[in-house]
């Protein structure tokens, strides 16, 4: 998933991922598939919604 995010940005600009350990530490794999991040795409700053239901 990380992957198309990569492909899917800006060559130079960087990935601010929100919330990587959201459920680090817990019995619960809510939102294990699902990667927000804030990212650059064309030169705009966009928020990232990234879903693998098959996680």
């Amino acid at each position: 998933m990380r992957e198309r995010i990569e492909l899917l940005l800006d060559r130079s600009s960087g990935f601010l991922e929100l919330s990587p350990l959201a459920a680090w530490g817990t019995n619960f794999t809510v939102g294990a598939s699902l990667v927000t991040g804030i990212g650059t795409i064309c030169g705009t700053e966009c928020l990232i919604f990234a879903n693998d239901p098959m996680c």
